[in-house]
């Protein structure tokens, strides 16, 4: 089963379940103990800053009243516990490697997960909404002013709000490495659209709110609440200011701390893979484990890629069909009918006997034999500076000065047909080559919704009638007098080429001179 692999530090590497069984423990610890400490970091924090009320009826509380209400707390905070853990444990299970069953299918593991920080702090919502009530149900019995009942339910409503701020982001930031998993390339969790968005506005408010406004507002509502009868002390004053520093002080860095370091994963993540992107590698993917701005994010970035994957392997096969000198020539913005004047050397290859071959021997044969040619062909001419136009049935047009320019060549085609000799002798091949300089068109020839580039003129058929020749006479490959006159006598001298005199070729009113190479 494949999926994102996740070390242990819980970092996803790769896609592979089950997740170690330490690392998911690890993962179910930290959720019962950071959500419990944040919730008891508040209460403490209510608790703290109402034990100084004035107008508290201390004949009224009883021992055994301490006793229930401790028990009934710590009865409370159990079943918080166990609600908590109880529910997030089918997507434990799916970590430890168990199958998706009919109850809890992948779709549902999937919007599970992504809204697993909700449904965590709305768990951890009730009991505040209990305790407003009770609340403003019990104060009354110990307090004299009846004032004070609404102001103690605002701050149990302003404490619950915190808590269900800090405990969504936790939440959030402890499963985040493990969303991953839940999903494949064909889905990520910006598509489930039943996943509420918490947008980075929402993100970036909520932390200031828990941070600052909520606890002032709970100091507020304590100094109101303890100026109702007597005047509140100095002292009073000082450590309900510290209390509610200490606590903001507290649930903002949680808060920040989630915030910048899950936001900041990712931005770190789409530097780090654009990076590889500048540098050529288009096979990197960013981990979608969001489904916010970041997450949207995340999944342009994968589509980018993926165009340039497409437009990259769309260039190499556009390369590797017409080479890629044409490639570059029309990718350049030369995508009009017609063409331009320009001097080239043609080369014209072709094998001898060919339709004895295809009797013989079975198409598979022929094709493997033609790609074991055109193979050496194209290698030899492109080492040269030319370019193969195109290949036809058995033959191939290769082409020197065109589209790209080149100084010499003349000379480099004749080298390419020697070295084209040398190599169809050792393999055994009966072949022909003709090599003829002269003025061609060379564009794009053709209609307008199917073209291709080409050479146009009497150099290219005058190689193709030099290449039939060679079958009378006893050299494979023959050169026109026009290529041969631009080369330098030490040119010839190196290459051995030799006047075999005027010869009548098939097609031309008069007679060319015709060179051998040896």
């Amino acid at each position: 089963m494949t999926r994102d692999k996740i070390d242990e530090r819980g970092i996803v590497r790769g896609r592979h379940l089950p997740v170690p069984a330490n690392v998911i423990r690890r993962l179910r610890t930290r959720m019962l103990v950071e959500i419990y400490a944040i919730f008891l970091i508040v209460q403490m924090f209510l608790v703290f800053a109402s034990k100084e009320q004035p107008d508290v009826r201390v004949e009224m509380i009883s021992t055994a009243s301490i006793l229930i209400s401790a028990g009934a707390s710590a009865l409370v905070n159990a079943l918080l516990l166990i609600a908590s853990d109880r529910l997030a444990s089918p997507l434990y299970r799916y970590l430890a490697g168990e199958s998706s069953d009919h109850r809890h299918p992948i779709s549902k593991l999937r919007k599970g997960v992504l809204l697993l920080p909700a449904r965590q702090s709305m768990i951890f919502a009730v009991p505040w909404v209990g305790m407003m009530i009770t609340t403003a149900v019990i104060t009354p019995l110990y307090m004299s002013n009846v004032e004070v009942p609404i102001l103690a339910v605002l701050a149990n409503a302003f404490a619950g709000l915190a808590v269900v701020a800090v405990v969504r982001m936790r939440v959030e930031a402890l499963w985040q490495p493990f969303v991953p998993i839940f999903f494949d390339k064909d889905i990520d969790p910006t598509k489930i659209a039943s996943a509420r968005r918490f947008t980075l506005g929402r993100r970036f408010m909520r932390t200031y709110m828990f941070a600052s406004v909520f606890p002032l507002a709970i100091l507020t509502v304590s100094i109101i609440n303890s100026t109702r009868v007597d005047p509140i002390s100095a002292t009073q004053v000082r450590m309900l200011t510290i209390s509610a520093v200490v606590v903001g002080a507290i649930l903002g860095a949680i808060g920040i701390f989630a915030l910048s370091k899950s936001t900041l994963q990712q931005v770190h993540k789409l530097q780090v893979a654009s990076q590889q992107v500048a540098a050529g590698n288009l096979d990197i993917r960013i981990t979608v484990d969001r489904a916010d701005e970041l997450g949207d994010l995340a999944v342009a970035f994968d589509e980018m890629v993926d165009g340039l994957r497409t437009r990259d392997r769309i260039a190499d096969l556009f390369e590797r069909q017409v080479g890629a000198d044409v490639a570059r020539y029309s990718l350049g913005g030369n995508a009009e009918l017609g063409g331009t004047r320009k001097e080239i050397t043609a080369m014209f290859v072709d094998l001898a006997g060919f339709t004895t071959i295809t009797e013989e021997h079975t198409p598979e044969d022929v094709v493997a034999l033609l790609n074991r040619v055109f193979g050496a062909v194209v290698g030899v001419v492109t080492d040269h500076g030319g370019s193969v136009n195109k290949f036809e049935g058995d033959a191939a047009l290769a082409v020197f000065g065109a589209p790209a320019p080149l100084p010499e060549h003349r000379h480099c085609a004749v080298l390419a047909g020697a070295e084209i000799q040398e190599a169809f002798n050792v393999m055994g091949i009966e072949f022909g080559v003709g090599i003829a300089t002269g003025s061609v068109v060379a564009g794009n020839v053709g209609s307008e919704f199917r073209y291709e580039y080409t050479v146009i003129g009497d150099a290219v058929n005058l190689a193709a009638r030099l290449e039939e020749h060679t079958r009378h006479v006893p050299s494979d490959v023959l050169v026109a007098g026009s290529t041969v006159d631009g080369l330098s006598s030490e040119q010839i001298r190196d290459i051995e080429l030799k006047s075999i005199g005027m010869v009548e070729i098939r097609g031309k009113r008069h007679p060319i001179e015709a060179f051998a190479l040896n």
